[in-house]
């Protein structure tokens, strides 16, 4: 009869047994190594503003604020030594027309956005607002008084456009620009208006504070 020795049966099931372990535990731990972000690691965060910059660029004038003006144009013109009734004319011009608020963004540069270190908050810098071009509505302009003398109006047969009211569209567009910068709310009102929308805008991208700041003197209230 053979005898089996126990004991070298038994170190071979330990040493097989450890080997397992030892196999598990290393797949454990190379699957927790990539679960586990290395502490180590360096994180780059791109807080660059270009995409905001290139957005605000494709609003190129943000048209903030319209009003409507209506203003009175007299002109008189007498020719010297002549009396009224026979050479001169009066005119009396009602101009209504529309004065646009705007803010410039095309010339922003890239100092013109500033974001926070923690990516929160966003700080956007913008030129002041400007008045655009006064816009005469011919459809509600209209002559209300027309006195011409007597050779004016006979010399006006002959013309082709003898009562031509170019002029008067000038004269009334001049004293709708003079109108809204003397007034200066119109600016104060697109640059609230500006606030409001890039407020807006910004937050709709993530930012939780967003603060603007316009350069320069600030408008007459």
């Amino acid at each position: 009869m053979i005898k089996k020795n126990r004991s070298s049966g038994g170190l071979r099931m330990v040493i097989g047994t450890g080997v397992v372990v030892s196999v598990v535990l290393l797949v454990v731990g190379f699957a927790a190594f990539k679960l586990i972000k290395n502490p180590f690691t360096t994180q780059t965060i791109d807080r660059t503003p270009p995409p905001m910059l290139k957005e605000l660029h494709e609003l190129s004038e943000y048209r903030a604020a319209s009003r409507e003006f209506e203003v009175l144009v007299d002109i008189e013109k007498d020719v010297k030594y002549i009396p009224e009734f026979l050479a001169g004319e009066k005119v009396l011009f009602v101009g209504v027309g529309e004065v646009d608020a705007y803010v410039d963004f095309r010339t922003l540069g890239d100092d013109a956005v500033d974001v926070s270190f923690d990516g929160t908050k966003v700080t956007v810098t913008l030129p002041r607002a400007q008045l655009g071009t006064a816009v005469v509505d011919p459809a509600r302009s209209h002559v209300a008084d027309r006195d011409r003398g007597l050779l004016d109006r006979l010399s006006g047969m002959l013309e082709d456009n003898p009562t031509s009211e170019q002029e008067l569209y000038i004269a009334a567009q001049q004293k709708m620009a003079d109108a809204a910068l003397a007034d200066g709310q119109l600016l104060v009102e697109a640059e609230k208006n500006t606030r409001e929308m890039l407020d807006g805008l910004m937050k709709a991208a993530g930012f939780t504070s967003v603060e603007v700041v316009f350069e320069g003197t600030t408008p007459k209230a």
